[in-house]
């Protein structure tokens, strides 16, 4: 038996060769575990695939290129006329060809010169279509420089085209941004990874270096060490030592380029749509039951599919895939709050299409909220599994616009308390969170950590806001103040209220904030207009004294007769609840991050202390003072036009723990 690489190298001359005798304005270019030597392919024989690209410039010259491939030895499984159709009449970009070579698995992307010229330029704002057969059109990973992956999910359909096997289009992009670090998509990682020299009459290899000009000039701007250029590339792990040696020597001789494309910046779970070119009100989405029968259970498949990070792509690519089948279907309308398990009616077709029993008598909240609940009850499922599906369900509601409190409730109520801690700590850790509270110097910017990590306050905010709506006009000027991290401003933003204006004295850069910050001290604060409303939620005050501050200042920004709303931690309720809470925000095999809470019911004074553990050593400890308030307290600081309800009444806590007062300003 041959060596998988020299089996490569064979094909790869056989494809130079034809095309130099052609004198054809294309450029050859290898890519996938064969271009950068991938470790796991030594000294086995037939394990790998190869997967290579030819940039065309004319398309007219796709006929010369596809028999040119077919003499030079590749057996095509897939029909190459009918994606040639597909190029031709301008339904998808590039299309991807697969067959053998030797019995080696062989693709090949045929790809226009017009596609890679905007990819190395970074013009994000450019969809790129793709098709693909069946496997791998609902998501792909992009690699970040700071070492992550990013789940990047398209919502499709399948193509009218008269065949019986299935035609995809998805979507890709250049890059994109994402917590100050860039992220490379998988097409432009596959022109990364072409650094051999082969057949190439078009320049492809200078506009390579392009690219990897503007993404130096990323590094530099933004402080990156170069160690972490190879971050950027899929699958860098299994790089072989001389290929990385020879990235990060070509890395460093390359003179940096400005990026003069605006890049996309992304904050969390990527989704983008691409319409059907046919009806779905016409045809049936999931097509691919025709005339086939189901392969498994939807829970056997998971369970088959768990045991590696490998095969768990097909899980997730899965549940991409049906995102996008629940999307473009004609679903009912109708609610049904009722819950039981959906899984037995799930099942797999064809490699990991999902397919749902009567889809079309359930309305797309249901279907989501039935799913979330059916993985938090099972326990089959591993916490790793079914954290991951629970958080691109609700990444993919809030891109339907769909009110996520029900499935956020479904997951803190029928998952026991240790299994939500398990897939909260997992969330945390694949965010890099210890790593962001090791940077952090202030209790305030460990707990503002703390609260966006929470399930439950994500349903808190919810509350928040829809509380602040029914006070609050679309048009009116809006002041957010102690806005944090601007979980409450982006929410009101999205939702129309575009009038706002954040202040906090600390930036905390968790997430980027939609509508205008202002970084300063309140103190130190002077707005150019007067707002019509002012809200401070879930602030903290160590004294009435600096209570009095805060609310003084607030009312000198607010306009004649305008609204403000304040909530203050309620004395009353945390005198009936005098245990010392102690409990793990975080735990890994290295560290633990702990917090402890004491209350005095004589100074109404509770001390919250972070603590946080290396190996069982302590590293840092955090503390912080608040004070809480009597109703009565209070009443003799308003005196007057206002109104006072407790959290537990409004709903923007599940209990009494805060008093809310909603006053009026006259002057």
């Amino acid at each position: 038996m041959q060596n998988y690489y020299l089996i490569g190298d064979e094909l790869s001359k056989k494809i130079d060769m034809f095309l130099s005798e052609k004198c054809l304005e294309v450029a050859f270019a290898t890519g996938g575990g064969y271009a950068y030597r991938s470790i796991k392919y030594k000294n086995k024989n037939h394990e790998g695939d190869f997967d290579f690209n030819i940039i065309y410039k004319h398309l007219s010259d796709i006929e010369v290129i596809k028999n040119g491939l077919i003499k030079s030895g590749i057996d095509f499984i897939d029909n190459i006329n009918n994606d040639i159709f597909l190029l031709k009449s301008d339904r998808t970009d590039i299309i991807r060809v697969t067959g053998k070579y030797k019995g080696i698995k062989t693709s090949i992307n045929l790809v226009p010169l017009y596609i890679v010229e905007s990819i190395v330029c970074f013009d994000s704002k450019k969809f790129i279509r793709k098709v693909a057969h069946g496997r791998n059109l609902g998501f792909y990973y992009a690699y970040g420089t700071d070492g992550k992956r990013c789940i990047v999910n398209m919502l499709c359909t399948p193509l009218n085209i008269d065949t019986k096997q299935l035609h995809y289009n998805f979507l890709d992009i250049s890059c994109f941004i994402k917590n100050n670090n860039l992220y490379i998509s998988s097409i432009a990682d596959v022109f990364l990874k072409a650094h051999e020299s082969h057949y190439d009459n078009i320049g492809f290899q200078n506009l390579r270096k392009h690219m990897i000009a503007q993404i130096k000039y990323f590094f530099i701007e933004n402080c990156i060490p170069i160690k972490n250029y190879l971050y950027i590339y899929a699958n860098n792990y299994y790089f072989d030592k001389k290929v990385k040696k020879k990235l990060i020597q070509e890395f460093n001789k390359i003179l940096p380029i400005i990026i003069t494309s605006k890049l996309q910046t992304i904050d969390k779970h990527i989704i983008y749509l691409i319409e059907s070119d046919r009806n779905p009100q016409n045809e049936q989405t999931c097509v691919f039951i025709k005339n086939n029968v189901p392969t498994s259970s939807f829970e056997d498949y998971i369970i088959k599919r768990e045991i590696s990070e490998y095969e768990e792509q097909y899980l997730i690519d899965a549940l991409c895939k049906f995102f996008g089948y629940i999307y473009f279907n004609d679903l009912s309308d109708l609610i049904d709050m009722n819950y039981y398990d959906i899984f037995p009616a799930m099942y797999i077709y064809n490699q990991n299409d999902i397919y749902l029993e009567n889809m079309s008598t359930k309305s797309i909240n249901d279907i989501l909220r039935l799913l979330t609940y059916s993985l938090c009850i099972n326990k089959k499922i591993s916490n790793r599994i079914k954290y991951l599906f629970i958080d691109m369900i609700i990444e993919f509601a809030k891109f339907k616009m769909i009110d996520c409190k029900t499935m956020l409730h479904d997951i803190c109520i029928f998952l026991n308390k240790d299994d939500l801690n398990i897939l909260l700590f997992s969330k945390m850790k694949n965010d890099g969170f210890i790593n962001k509270i090791l940077k952090a110097k202030t209790f305030q910017e460990v707990g503002m950590l703390h609260n966006y990590y929470s399930y439950s306050f994500e349903k808190y905010t919810q509350n928040e806001v829809d509380f602040l709506k029914s006070i609050i006009i679309k048009n009116e000027k809006i002041l957010d103040v102690m806005c944090g991290f601007g979980r409450i401003g982006n929410k009101l933003f999205l939702d129309g209220y575009t009038k706002i204006e954040g202040i906090d004295i600390y930036s905390y850069d968790i997430e980027k904030k939609l509508f205008n910050f202002i970084n300063a001290d309140i103190f130190n604060y002077y707005p150019s207009q007067l707002f019509d409303v002012a809200f401070c939620l879930y602030g903290n005050y160590k004294t009435i004294s600096s209570l009095k501050s805060i609310i003084n200042k607030i009312k000198e920004f607010i306009s004649p007769n305008g609204k403000f709303v304040i909530d203050i931690p309620n004395a009353d309720w945390r005198k009936n609840n005098l245990r010392q809470i102690k409990y793990n925000i975080y735990e890994d095999e290295s560290y633990i991050l702990t917090l402890k809470r004491n209350y005095s019911k004589i100074t109404k004074i509770e001390k919250s202390v972070y603590l946080l553990y290396k190996n069982e050593k302590l590293l840092e400890r955090f503390v912080f003072f608040q004070r809480y308030f009597y109703a009565d307290e209070l009443k003799r600081i308003f005196i007057s036009d206002f109104e006072m309800f407790s959290s537990g009444e409004k709903k923007t806590r599940n209990d009494d723990q805060r008093i809310i007062i909603k006053g009026m300003v006259k002057k």
